[in-house]
């Protein structure tokens, strides 16, 4: 079996390639599509981008059909996990793209966990009932829409909490900062729980009486959507075509 390359921080692409000599290289996330892309060319080594993000249509399509272009020149195979992605890119890619969707293990998110152990170590009342998302600390994630709309439930039941699981990525907390603000601003210190990342994943959906999705670009085929649902959870989402095309998924 050939070895494929993974490229951590530290190092430039090309060097790291250089240095490791992989018969394949396999890209994830934006950035590392143009330079894991353009490095893998350089050095003729075979790519395949694994494409998780619903391309930006802002900007008069510009982004999308810059990458487009890449696509064309760079990969030589493309995975793409939802239907809409592939659409966005060029047809004459066609051929070379491989839709796969993401999935969760049935066994490890179910209904029935007991997050009991989970409330108390956040210190969540047992009466209270709760409202939870899980996902990177990221604006197009949407965390500050569900804190201010969560202000106004709270305002008027004092046993509702909010938890938003998930950290930044990147070390950019720019974002964080602005919803730790946010919750402060609204007088909401307690009601909302910010814990950061979870490895515990099944067990903190199990801590939460309503799932609340609430990105609002980019997201395809959310694992975190994917889980609560194979969890058993309620879901109330933002209308974006990820959350309308995950049902038809199952």
């Amino acid at each position: 079996m050939g070895r494929m390359a993974y490229w951590p921080g530290g190092k430039t692409t090309q060097s790291f390639l250089v240095q490791c000599s992989p018969d394949l290289v396999v890209t994830k996330g934006l950035s590392s599509h143009f330079l894991g892309g353009l490095a893998a060319r350089k050095l003729r080594t075979p790519c395949v981008w694994h494409v998780q993000d619903f391309i930006s249509e802002r900007s008069f399509g510009i982004y999308r059909r810059a990458f487009g272009l890449a696509a064309r020149l760079l990969p030589e195979q493309i995975i793409v996990d939802g239907n809409s992605i592939a659409e966005q890119l060029p047809q004459s890619l066609r051929p070379r793209i491989t839709v796969i969707l993401n999935g969760v293990d049935t066994k490890l998110f179910r209904p029935g966990l007991d997050g009991t152990i989970v409330r108390q170590e956040l210190g969540i009342p047992d009466d209270n009932l709760v409202i939870g998302n899980l996902g990177r600390i990221t604006p197009w994630k949407g965390q500050h829409y569900l804190i201010e709309a969560f202000a106004s439930l709270a305002g008027k039941n004092a046993n509702v909490t909010l938890l938003l699981i998930g950290s930044p990525v990147f070390d950019n907390d720019t974002y964080q900062r602005r919803l730790l603000k946010t919750v402060a601003d609204l007088g909401l210190e307690g009601r909302v729980k910010l814990p950061g990342y979870r490895h515990d994943t099944a067990n903190v959906l199990a801590a939460m009486d309503i799932f609340a999705f609430t990105s609002v670009e980019k997201d395809t085929s959310p694992l975190a959507l994917l889980s609560a649902m194979s969890s058993g959870l309620p879901i109330v989402s933002f209308d974006i075509a990820g959350a309308r095309g995950v049902d038809g998924q199952r």
